[in-house]
C-alpha cells in the first residue's frame, strides 16, 4: 500500500480499446483508492513495475507468451506483486491458476471491485512481514554497504534499494543504520563478526 492508502495498479494490454476501457472502469470504482498506470508495450513491463512501484499488475496472458506470473515477480524482484489475469478470450484453466486472480472481459464492475478488494486486503495482511529481498537488503545495510554497493551486489537499481530501505524502516519502525544492524544481529540475519 502506497502513500495515503492508495494501491498502485498497472494495466498491461496491447489493445487500446480494451486497455482504455479497463482503466476507465477502474477509475469509476469509488470505494477503492487506486493509482492507475497503463502500458501497451511488453518491452517496458519490468521498468514500469519498478518505477511505478506496482502492487497489482493486470495483464492479458496472451501478452506474456510463456512468461508466468512467478517469472514476472522474480525478474522484477517484487515477491509481493499480485498478478491478475485479464481474460478477454478463452484460456486454459490450468494456466489461469498461476495468477492471483482472473478478471474477465464479461465481469461487471462490482465483481471487479470485489476481486481487487480481496487482493488489496491480502496485501495489507502481509505488509508488515519482511520479504526475502528485504532480508538481503537488511544484511547488506548491517554490513555497511552503500546503496550503490547493494545495487551492484543484488543487481537492482539504486532507486529500488532506496524503496526497499524506506519500506523496511517503515515496517520495523527502525530509522537508523545502527538500529537495523542490531535487528540483523538479534534476528540472526548476520553474524556480529560481519559488521564493519
Amino acid at each position: 500500500m502506497t502513500m495515503a492508502g492508495r494501491t498502485n495498479i498497472l494495466v498491461a494490454e496491447p489493445s487500446p480499446i480494451i486497455r482504455i476501457g479497463l482503466v476507465s472502469l477502474l477509475k469509476r470504482l469509488d470505494s477503492l483508492s487506486l493509482k492507475i498506470a497503463e502500458i501497451s508495450d511488453i518491452g517496458s513491463l519490468y521498468e514500469a513495475i519498478e518505477s511505478f512501484e506496482v502492487e497489482i499488475l493486470i495483464i492479458n496472458p496472451m501478452y506474456l507468451g510463456q512468461v508466468t506470473p512467478d517469472k514476472i515477480r522474480a525478474v522484477s524482484h517484487n515477491e509481493k506483486l499480485k498478478v491478475v489475469c485479464f481474460q478477454s478470450t478463452a484460456a486454459d484453466q490450468r494456466h489461469l491458476k498461476l495468477y492471483d486472480d482472473v478478471i474477465s472481459i464479461y465481469d461487471i464492475p462490482s465483481q471487479i471491485q470485489d476481486k481487487l478488494e480481496k487482493i488489496i486486503n491480502s496485501n495489507q495482511d502481509s505488509d508488515n512481514q519482511i520479504s526475502a529481498r528485504e532480508t538481503e537488503i537488511i544484511a547488506c545495510i548491517a554490513k555497511g554497504y552503500s546503496n550503490k554497493e547493494i545495487s551492484d551486489k543484488l543487481f537492482i537499481s539504486v532507486n529500488t534499494v532506496m524503496t526497499h530501505r524506506r519500506n523496511i524502516m517503515s515496517k520495523l519502525q527502525i530509522h537508523s543504520q545502527a538500529g537495523l544492524t542490531i535487528y540483523a544481529i538479534v534476528n540472526k540475519i548476520i553474524d556480529i563478526n560481519d559488521v564493519k
